[in-house]
């Protein structure tokens, strides 16, 4: 089955769903309308600052998978000092 490719309007959409889900405090019956509602009272800055959130995740996301020479060296080193570091708990 062929993965479908979201448009960007539909990955915005997405985006903004997914805060507005993290915040929402009601019933799964009511969500969409809850959405619907929260979005209708956001101003312009908050939508340009919910894009530019959403590009920035989406380009960070991107960029860390990108491979490169300098990668695998650096991986490779830490692996011969025993990977990567453990996180220490203070």
């Amino acid at each position: 089955m062929r993965k479908q490719k979201l448009s960007t309007h539909n990955m915005f959409e997405n985006y903004l769903k997914d805060i507005h889900a993290r915040n929402y405090m009601g019933t799964d019956d009511n969500m969409s309308d809850s959405f619907d509602h929260w979005l209708s009272n956001l101003d312009v800055e908050e939508i340009l600052d919910f894009g530019n959130q959403a590009i920035s995740s989406t380009l960070a996301k991107n960029l860390g998978s990108v491979k490169s020479e300098k990668k695998a060296l650096s991986s490779k080193e830490n692996g011969k000092k025993g990977g990567r570091p453990k996180l220490l708990i203070t």
